[in-house]
């Protein structure tokens, strides 16, 4: 009797795993889940997500890029898509904003990139050039820091809003700030021109410290769909600083 339980637990074990049934962040299971489209909405509040087919199981999960759990979706069967909206509060929940996790119980992981623009510093530290066509130059002047670029780059002190506010009048070509506050940058990445909220913009939070420079921009490339997005990194003054 004992033997005849062993077997049917091993061979239940077998089938489980025969199922694809897999844990998240695997190899072993092709994904079934592809996300057709990503986009921002409300004026760049929200991202977006278009998945087909749906989760195979009804319930789509959803994880930071340190695998912390961030959200569990029940969705309806029998869909040829679905849409999954996410809002700024993943900034608060992940530490790492530029990968997020999208899996069900069957499929493997979709990864997806929220943040691919080429940063380049310039020591020690004397600016950030951002996707190899806007520099922020950056100068000290009498223990404060002078932040500079030309007509597409614009700044902001931060003071805690959820999103970055829209750029008519309450951004400046130049900022002066202190060690260690953390600024709104706008860059007018279309290059159109316009003091309005634009889907072809980038909003980003930079830090200027004594030895170094931290600037954080969730987006993507204008062959990629992430541009547009305004939510802040909320947890950015929380995160280990770039080199520690």
């Amino acid at each position: 009797m004992k033997k005849l339980i062993f077997l049917s637990v091993f061979v239940g074990a077998i089938l489980l795993n025969a199922g694809c049934d897999c844990p998240p962040f695997t190899t072993d299971c092709v994904s079934v889940m592809e996300i057709e489209n990503i986009k921002v909405q409300d004026e760049g509040t929200k991202i977006k997500f278009v998945i087909s087919p749906p989760p195979s199981t009804g319930t789509l999960r959803v994880r930071c890029h340190d695998l912390t759990d961030m959200d569990t979706k029940i969705f309806p069967k029998g869909l040829d898509s679905v849409e999954y909206v996410l809002d700024s509060t993943f900034l608060k929940t992940c530490k790492d904003h530029d990968v997020l996790y999208l899996f069900d119980g069957r499929s493997g992981q979709v990864e997806v990139s929220l943040e691919n623009i080429p940063i380049r510093y310039l020591p020690p530290p004397n600016g950030v050039v951002i996707d190899g066509k806007d520099t922020i130059a950056i100068t000290s002047d009498s223990g404060e820091y002078v932040l500079s670029s030309n007509q597409y780059v614009k700044f902001k002190p931060y003071a805690g809003e959820m999103f970055a506010p829209l750029p008519s009048g309450s951004y400046s070509d130049t900022l002066r700030t202190l060690k260690g506050d953390t600024v709104i940058v706008w860059i007018d990445r279309d290059r159109d021109g316009s003091s309005e909220y634009d889907e072809g913009d980038l909003f980003g939070v930079l830090i200027v410290g004594a030895d170094d420079v931290d600037l954080r921009i969730i987006g993507s490339p204008s062959s990629g769909p992430i541009t547009g997005y305004r939510g802040l990194d909320l947890c950015f003054k929380c995160m280990s600083r770039r080199g520690e």
